[in-house]
């Protein structure tokens, strides 16, 4: 649950959450159980202090950006290839990013924690 009040877009700090038992409106998966968040995480929606929080509530910030030069990795059996590319949309961690690649061809892939992205062959 929210510690105190917070406004949407509002990052989470470390203390900004805590264990509670909570009587459940929502389907129980729907709810946060490990309280412990990468850095950057913020709510997408106001809390009030005790508010249970729900996972759709978070958000990652963006790892990607729009126009970003990206590094594209593709391995498969036996074999590794990486390029560059221009990113086409923003994503955070493990979101689906388009990339147009330098030969103008457009591929899709899942944004990783160092800004690359990662292609499956």
């Amino acid at each position: 649950v929210a510690r105190q009040s917070l406004s949407a877009r509002s990052v989470l700090g470390a203390d900004a959450l805590e264990e509670r038992v909570v009587e459940y409106d929502y389907p129980p998966s729907s709810y946060l159980v490990n309280p412990r968040l990468p850095a950057g995480t913020f709510v997408t929606r106001p809390l009030a202090a005790g508010q249970a929080v729900l996972s759709e509530w978070l958000a990652q910030p963006p790892v990607i950006s729009a126009g970003q030069r990206v590094r594209i990795h593709v391995q498969g059996g036996g074999f590794s290839v990486s390029q560059d590319g221009q990113a086409l949309n923003t994503a955070a961690t493990g979101e689906v990013v388009r990339v147009k690649t330098q030969s103008g061809r457009t591929v899709r892939g899942l944004a990783q924690e160092d800004g690359s992205v990662q292609v499956q062959p």
